[in-house]
């Protein structure tokens, strides 16, 4: 029977009489099913209206969503987790003033000294007349300037294992003091093989540059690690700045600044001097302040701050003695007595040497 067949469904006053107002588990379920009541749509139930977000609820969950003769409210969906926690900058612990200037030093030195002679080492091996042509002094320029490296790269194994033998305050010490000494010395070099040998040893102190990266699990944790590195890191890049700088400079300054170089000998028999002595100054602060770093690389007691619970008293702890055993009984018999004594006083004896 279609919908306008449907004959009229009055009560005794003659008014139609309509389902009551009430809300049931059956007429809430979301099924594509008719209920088992009836089998075809009853046109006088209102039609129950859902929103787009009620539909992504488990199906578990809607017996248990209406439940009362109102529709209880429909919860909101969990937050999307992010992947990386956010960290704020109140809980970045602070890094130490001291040990970061020293690794820093280091790293900075350790490039300054390296390309502070890049501006005038191709004059000076010129004025070594080492080559012919200037094909041969190109050439004896860039296995002066590779000397460094290749002793770096051969020593910065053995300073690691010296430094986990006799701590990283004396390799950082040496190595810093090292650097500014042979720094120095090349800007006095007269000859290529003195040249040579001068360029030899700054990779030898320069490769303990490795002691010092290392050194950052020392005097950092996890909230500001990758900050030390960053700052490491741009005081290397600024010592590869500042030595070329510094080398350009103050490279022969008898001839270029003769207002106030102009008279000393000491520049003038020497032009590279100055340069290499300002890049060694830098190394030798560095080498000074690390004497005041632990023997671990790190901070001395005083500086360090003591977190909550390194301030808590400490609790003794309790050592168990171990059980002693009675000394065994002396043996019977006149025989074993006298063994027992004979052996008693030869190991007294042996004792006492």
């Amino acid at each position: 029977m279609s919908r306008r067949e449907l004959p009229p469904l009055k009560d005794g006053r003659g008014h139609i009489s309509l389902p009551p107002n009430t809300w049931n588990d059956e007429s809430a379920l979301l099924t594509d099913t008719p209920s088992s009541h009836s089998q075809a749509a009853d046109p006088f139930v209102p039609s129950t209206t859902f929103s787009p977000h009620q539909w992504d609820q488990p199906q578990d969950n809607i017996q248990s969503m209406y439940t009362g003769d109102e529709p209880p409210e429909i919860p909101d969906k969990a937050p999307i987790p992010v992947a990386l926690p956010m960290s704020s900058v109140a809980g970045i612990t602070p890094l130490p003033l001291l040990p970061m200037t020293v690794l820093s030093i280091m790293m900075l030195g350790e490039f300054l000294s390296a390309n502070v002679s890049a501006p005038w080492v191709l004059f000076m091996v010129q004025s070594f007349n080492t080559g012919e042509d200037e094909a041969d002094v190109g050439y004896w320029t860039g296995v002066l300037c590779s000397m460094f490296f290749i002793t770096q790269f051969a020593t910065s194994l053995l300073w690691a294992t010296a430094a986990e033998k006799h701590g990283r305050r004396t390799i950082i010490s040496i190595s810093l003091l090292g650097m500014a000494v042979t720094c120095t010395l090349f800007g006095t070099s007269r000859s290529y093989s003195q040249a040579v040998v001068i360029r030899l040893l700054q990779g030898v102190f320069g490769g303990a540059v490795g002691v010092g990266r290392s050194n950052v699990a020392n005097v950092a944790d996890v909230t500001n690690e990758g900050r030390a590195y960053a700052i490491m890191g741009f005081a290397w890049g600024l010592g590869g700045v500042a030595g070329a700088i510094v080398g350009g400079v103050f490279e022969s300054p008898a001839k270029n600044y003769p207002a106030l170089f102009g008279k000393v000998q000491l520049f003038i028999d020497y032009p590279y001097l100055l340069p290499c002595a300002v890049a060694s100054s830098v190394t030798l602060l560095g080498s000074f302040l690390s004497l005041f770093l632990g023997p671990d690389g790190g901070p001395r007691e005083g500086a360090i701050r003591l977190s909550d619970k390194e301030n808590e008293p400490a609790l003794l702890d309790i050592v168990e003695e171990e059980p002693t055993t009675p000394p065994p009984p002396p043996p019977a018999g006149l025989v074993a007595q006298l063994k027992h004594k004979v052996s008693r006083r030869f190991s007294d004896a042996l004792s006492r040497r």
